[in-house]
């Protein structure tokens, strides 16, 4: 019992260690041959509407690769963390929406196939409001499918990617990013290592989708010296906020003056928050 117990667990490990590791922002995803392009699909529907777009999946892998699919609901937590639920669940959500041709199929070694995903938005949908699901692809292992070992068990590796897909109503064309705080939160371990922690919170006051990215900057006022960290990338739905951390070395102290800005994705826009700070 305890070895079948420990067998699915690190063979779920595993399978979500890949599922983070292919499921991203960007234009293709590939995983050992396997590619999927694009990652994300954006219609632009009103109520009554049916509106179809295509998704290549590639397999370059010498033998051929079945899939199932399903489609859930997900949200972002406060800290950018997508959580993941059951479809036709969340109030915006439009999984029913969306179908395939067919749950289960499968890519030829060395082939491209392209599925059509459909989206039909009913009439009675809001005019107004963003919806967005996950139109998940997941490998179904085969019998001579290759298994890997690992401390003395077998496991099968699987592949599983997230196709996110999305509804903004033509008329919707407000991009707007708004800085909602900015703090210090203290020191902070990480990796057995102390940092001292500062916190931007971000709010989606528009109504579309906003990919943009956020930087912050610390200019010690006696010194001069400045601190640029690292811009993290952010993809936000209308009325959604985000908490960003930026990690310093707990050892800085002094007067700081904080810049953080938003650059706005596809634009010239951008905001800038400013905050005095004092490390101790």
């Amino acid at each position: 019992m305890n070895l079948i117990m420990n067998q699915k667990t690190a063979q779920r490990i595993i399978q979500m260690l890949i599922v983070m590791t292919v499921l991203f922002i960007g234009i293709t995803v590939k995983a050992q041959g396997i590619s999927m392009s694009p990652t994300r699909l954006f219609f632009s529907g009103n109520p009554g509407e049916t509106l179809v777009q295509n998704v290549t999946v590639s397999n370059g892998s010498s033998k051929s690769i079945t899939f199932n699919t399903r489609i859930n609901d997900w949200y972002r937590d406060e800290t950018g963390e997508k959580i993941y639920v059951d479809s036709n669940t969340l109030p915006k959500s439009n999984s029913v929406w969306v179908s395939i041709p067919q749950e289960l199929f499968t890519v030829d070694a060395g082939s491209t196939r392209t599925i059509p995903v459909t989206i039909q938005i009913p009439q009675q949908a809001s005019a107004n409001d963003v919806t967005n699901s996950m139109l998940f692809f997941t490998q179904i292992g085969q019998q001579d499918d290759n298994y890997q070992s690992g401390m003395g068990i077998g496991l099968q590796v699987l592949f599983e990617f997230g196709l996110h897909i999305y509804n903004t109503p033509p008329a919707n064309q407000t991009q707007d990013l708004e800085f909602t705080a900015v703090d210090d939160l203290g020191n902070i371990n990480k990796n057995d290592i102390s940092y001292r922690r500062i916190g931007v919170k971000i709010k989606n006051e528009g109504n579309i989708i906003s990919d943009s990215t956020v930087e912050l900057e610390l200019t010690n006022k006696n010194s001069g010296e400045e601190i640029k960290l690292n811009p993290v990338s952010l993809s936000m739905l209308p009325a959604a906020e985000q908490l960003i951390y930026f990690d310093i070395p707990v050892e800085t102290k002094g007067s700081y003056a904080g810049v953080s800005i938003i650059k706005m994705g596809g634009t010239t826009d951008m905001r800038i928050a400013e905050k005095d700070f004092e490390f101790n």
